[in-house]
């Protein structure tokens, strides 16, 4: 933070790393050099279930304990998603996306899952325990994800990039651009906007009586 070429920093972390005495840190550096701080959270999903095969080592509880405390310290924050998990179905992807907007995030990345050489996901896909979802079902629920998403969230990534070399699959073997263009095709062949469906907050089911 003391170089003078930085504006800010981003600190990419994991919900259950995130600690009262780092976030003092990082506030005192930040007033101390007059610089942005971004807090950078995987969530990836909001389903125990699902998180708990992948090993996070956390669940959509500690995720909003994180997302709460870094909130009263000031910073902005960016949150994960993988968009098709082979253990989520589209109502997880909604859960995720309302779960998000309901909490103070202020950035979204957006990715499908890409499987690393040597991890045991990879050992589960390669002994058939995996099924991925086609890149059409991966449009879909990213568009339902943004219907979803409130309209204030900047979102920074819609589809993930990995290198070719460490990863036995990515976007099933599209080129990113390809499936961004395409996403972009659907949403305007829908008339989907980000936030058109984000009708639930602030007592749904009241409202029309007051």
């Amino acid at each position: 933070m003391a170089h003078p070429d930085v504006v800010g920093v981003d600190v990419s972390t994991r919900p259950d790393c995130v600690n009262e005495r780092y976030l003092e840190i990082l506030k005192e550096s930040s007033e101390k050099y007059g610089k942005d701080v971004t807090v950078e959270l995987g969530l990836q999903s909001s389903n125990a279930h699902t998180l708990l095969k992948l090993g996070r080592c956390h669940t959509a509880a500690e995720y909003v304990d994180a997302a709460l405390r870094i909130r009263r310290y000031g910073f902005d924050q960016c949150t994960h998603v993988i968009a098709d998990l082979p253990w989520d179905d589209r109502v997880d992807v909604i859960e995720t996306a309302k779960l998000i907007s309901v909490l103070p995030v202020t950035e979204v990345k957006i990715h499908s899952l890409y499987i690393v050489k040597g991890t045991e996901l990879a050992r589960m896909y390669e002994r058939g325990e995996v099924t991925l979802s086609s890149m059409e079902e991966y449009m879909e629920r990213v568009a339902l994800f943004l219907a979803y998403l409130r309209k204030d969230i900047v979102i920074q990534r819609i589809v993930g990039r990995a290198s070719g070399g460490n990863t036995l699959t990515v976007n099933g073997g599209s080129p990113w651009w390809e499936v961004k263009s395409r996403i972009d095709e659907l949403l305007e062949e829908r008339n989907i906007t980000q936030g058109c469906l984000c009708d639930y907050i602030d007592g749904k089911a009241v409202r029309h009586f007051l």
